[in-house]
């Protein structure tokens, strides 16, 4: 899928983008998604989304399980923006472990860790950067560590495939952050 694919396609079924318009309106605004209350789903794309929300879900919870390992060895240390890429980095080899267990392809190719991230770089933008603590780096350069992270070591075939999937993700990331700049632009 592509930029141009994705807006030829959202003139039509506004619903695919609607949900994640307004979340992300919501997060840059208010500077949290608590509150937010219940997305509904629609039902066609109810599989693939329980994967990748699934993927998110499991990088999220290997990241701060790797803070635990390292506040263990380091009893009393406070983060820096190392820390966050050593955690990234755990929590993507967790998901990969994980999605080879459970079949999972947004497990196994880092596209949950990659969709985390950049879901957090649309809600997140430079505007309201003291709602990530100083410690964490700019959301998008850690994207970009997990993608270099997930296609390293793989065959050129596979790699290929892989960048393949994360583009579509910047895609609709890009659709999503551009149409989010024009809401608040209007607001």
């Amino acid at each position: 899928m592509t930029r141009k694919g994705l807006r030829a396609l959202w003139v039509h079924r506004v619903d695919l983008i609607a949900a994640a318009m307004r979340l992300a309106v919501y997060c840059r605004l208010v500077g949290s998604a608590i509150g937010f209350g219940q997305m509904r789903g629609i039902p066609t794309q109810t599989g693939f989304r329980v994967e990748l929300l699934a993927a998110m879900e499991t990088f999220a919870m290997g990241h701060e399980v790797g803070h635990c390992f390292i506040q263990e060895r380091e009893p009393g240390k406070g983060a820096t923006a190392e820390d966050e890429f050593t955690c990234d980095a755990y929590g993507l080899a967790v998901s990969r472990v994980i999605g080879m267990d459970r079949d999972n392809y947004s497990m196994t190719s880092g596209a949950g860790a990659y969709t985390f991230l950049s879901a957090a770089g649309v809600c997140f933008d430079a505007s309201n950067r003291n709602t990530i603590a100083s410690s964490h780096p700019d959301p998008k350069s850690r994207a970009a560590a997990v993608l270099a992270r997930s296609v390293d070591g793989l065959s050129r075939r596979r790699a290929a495939g892989v960048r393949r999937y994360f583009r579509e993700i910047d895609a609709f990331f890009s659709e999503v952050e551009r149409h989010c700049e024009m809401l608040l632009r209007q607001s």
